[in-house]
């Protein structure tokens, strides 16, 4: 059984059932089975791409100043519904809910959400306190949203950061930098190569560009998140975990999340995540939506 995420009442149950039985853990069999997608699980991942890029679409129409995370989230959750997203998603987490997924801005990008740390935003009470406020975005602000969408049971999942009104200097220059990070680990991304130095290549792309300090943080730890990416699938975060403790190789077939942000200031907050399929020749970005920084 898969006891990674079985409650445990219900093992008791189970193994009161069957006294002469021995229960055993196929969890990380079934994870590892999963990496590799076939062609019918990447085509429902590109059908999910195109949904989420119907809320970036939607996202260039309706962003005004005054307008309130929940309305924006709002709106971009239409959007995804109306071209066919099954509206719900899967996280590998016990006791993990959260809104439709986090949309914040100004400040709240740099508010952690207390569950986990590479989420930002506040929600609406403690009660789900991950995902849109009724905070009012005003013009100037950077804004961040990271709504998934599903189809036929696979995942999508992007981030992109917009703006209202004309950037500032230090965003677009922040923002730039993300951008080039992110470039390069897609091109020097190849199969056969191990997760851990796929991050290591990234820290020392950042290193290079002068931007290290800055990359991988959120608020005001200086810890690094400790990822720059994770696999997508029938859940949204499944092996292999692009991390500096991970020795998964990265194979032809791959579905996985290159999600990669940095931090310059309380409110100043970038974040760049597209899901790839990592073929023969490199990664293929399954996700549509132009990855510059989006002035709205």
């Amino acid at each position: 059984m898969e006891l990674d995420i079985l409650p445990t009442a219900l093992y008791f149950r189970i193994a009161e059932t069957f006294p002469r039985m021995t229960i055993s853990d196929i969890s990380r069999v079934i994870l590892e089975q999963r990496k590799i997608k076939d062609s019918q699980e990447v085509e429902a991942t590109r059908e999910a791409c195109r949904m989420v890029h119907q809320g970036h679409t939607r996202i260039l129409e309706v962003l005004r100043d005054g307008m309130t995370e929940l309305e924006l989230s709002a709106e971009v959750e239409d959007a995804h519904r109306k071209a066919g997203h099954e509206g719900l998603y899967f996280v590998r987490q016990f006791d993990f809910f959260m809104g439709r997924g986090p949309v914040a801005s100004g400040e709240n990008l740099s508010r952690i959400a207390g569950k986990v740390q590479s989420i930002t935003g506040v929600g609406l009470s403690r009660s789900i306190p991950l995902g849109a406020s009724r905070k009012e975005i005003r013009t100037g602000e950077m804004v961040v949203v990271d709504v998934p969408t599903i189809c036929n049971g696979y995942h999508s999942d992007q981030s992109r950061t917009y703006v209202l009104g004309k950037a500032p200097w230090g965003c677009k220059a922040l923002y730039e930098g993300l951008k080039e990070l992110a470039d390069r680990v897609l091109q020097e991304l190849k199969p056969g190569m191990r997760s851990d130095r796929v991050y290591e290549q990234a820290i020392g792309i950042a290193e290079e560009l002068h931007i290290e300090p800055a990359f991988m943080r959120i608020g005001r730890d200086r810890k690094k998140i400790p990822f720059i990416g994770h696999g997508v699938g029938l859940e949204l975060n499944e092996p292999p975990m692009i991390s500096p403790s991970s020795s998964d190789t990265i194979e032809e077939g791959m579905i996985f999340a290159l999600e990669m942000e940095m931090t310059n200031g309380p409110s100043e907050v970038v974040k760049l995540e597209d899901t790839i399929l990592v073929t023969a020749d490199g990664p293929e970005l399954l996700t549509i939506t132009p990855r510059g920084l989006h002035e709205v």
